[in-house]
């Protein structure tokens, strides 16, 4: 142990941050206060703490701006957002529903946007074979 008087403020200080969720700063300080002892069992276990829950809130924000996204129509945000939270949580359930709704959601847009072309390009067609005279609008 180096220095055990800027160690315990700041696993302190990495606990307070870890209590109010600022898990940023909990792995700033938990890892500062390994710098000064690298065999504090309490920073290296503060640290790991940090890590998986600062991961778990980073998958849980893109997952949540993925269904933001889909909801709004917003399907190439959705799928980013989605991958996003795959790549940190490739097992997680959550961004692999996600993007299997961007895929419905794209090719039922594919389909209606096939069938709002059909009426009209038979419109088309028809309007082509009118007589001569009939006045075309």
């Amino acid at each position: 142990m180096r220095s055990l008087g800027g160690v315990l403020p700041l696993l302190a200080d990495g606990e307070n941050a870890e209590a109010a969720k600022d898990y940023a700063r909990a792995v700033q300080d938990f890892s500062q206060a390994l710098s000064l002892d690298s065999n504090n069992a309490r920073a290296r276990a503060g640290l790991d703490r940090a890590h998986a829950a600062f991961a778990t809130t980073r998958t849980a924000k893109a997952v949540g701006a993925g269904f933001a996204s889909l909801g709004a129509g917003r399907l190439d945000d959705a799928r980013e957002n989605f991958e996003k939270a795959r790549s940190m949580r490739p097992n997680g359930p959550e961004a692999q529903t996600g993007l299997t709704r961007v895929g419905a959601a794209l090719r039922a847009r594919g389909f209606a946007s096939t069938a709002r072309k059909a009426p009209a390009s038979k419109v088309r067609s028809a309007g082509a074979r009118l007589p001569p005279n009939t006045m075309r609008h």
